[in-house]
């Protein structure tokens, strides 16, 4: 997953920054970036001993213990997984058909490497 970051001292003219987000998109793969998303969303769920789901709808509603009250980055890694997925399954087709009921990514379990013959 490609990150842009800038700071007071090397920010970008608005071209410059232009530039390089599509650079950034051009080299972007969806399919990388689901499952570093996997990765993170099994940490948090891994320290914490709830799923991604139960947590979202918990952020959601407010009713976080103390300690989860502040995970933004769980909550904002787990929205970007959702719509990450939803647009490759959107994307996925055979022979001209969408299959995404073939298609199953979900954080908590741990990622499918493909194996070879």
């Amino acid at each position: 997953m490609t990150k842009l970051s800038y700071t007071q001292a090397n920010r970008p003219t608005p071209e410059e920054a232009r530039r390089q987000l599509a650079e950034a998109l051009a080299v972007a793969n969806p399919v990388d970036d689901l499952l570093a998303l996997s990765t993170r969303l099994h940490a948090y769920e891994a320290q914490y001993g709830l799923s991604s789901d139960e947590f979202f709808r918990q952020f959601q509603q407010g009713v976080l213990d103390d300690e989860l009250e502040h995970c933004i980055a769980w909550a904002s890694a787990y929205d970007l997984f959702v719509k990450t997925k939803r647009l490759l399954e959107a994307k996925v087709t055979h022979n001209g058909r969408r299959i995404t009921h073939h298609v199953i990514f979900a954080p908590s379990t741990t990622p499918a490497r493909p194996t070879r013959p």
